[in-house]
């Protein structure tokens, strides 16, 4: 019971971890989102401190380094792998002690 509880909990966290973490981190870097805050961030910086390194950057340039400056996404992507490749077989390899071990 131990096993399919832990399995159950590992793939909360991946699924976790594909709906809050990898789709806003997509939308961040892939779906323009990342562009608008990266402009409204440079117009605030233009306005409010005007001789600052980044207020003298082109647009193009601070919004590409604004987003670069944020995680993308492949390192949730990666952790979701390793959990589903590592997490879910040791959870059962744990099942299947527990049995054996007669919980």
């Amino acid at each position: 019971m131990f096993g399919f509880l832990m399995m159950f909990v590992v793939f909360g966290v991946i699924v976790y971890l594909a709906i809050a973490k990898i789709v806003p981190a997509m939308m961040f870097h892939y779906g323009g989102a990342g562009d608008r805050k990266g402009r409204a961030e440079y117009g605030r910086i233009k306005r409010e401190l005007p001789d600052s390194a980044d207020a003298k950057l082109s647009e193009a340039e601070f919004v590409e380094k604004f987003i670069q400056a944020t995680p993308g996404p492949w390192r949730y992507v990666f952790m979701v792998f390793a959990l589903a490749i590592l997490g879910i077989p040791m959870a059962c390899v744990a099942g299947l002690v527990g049995v054996a071990a007669g919980e």
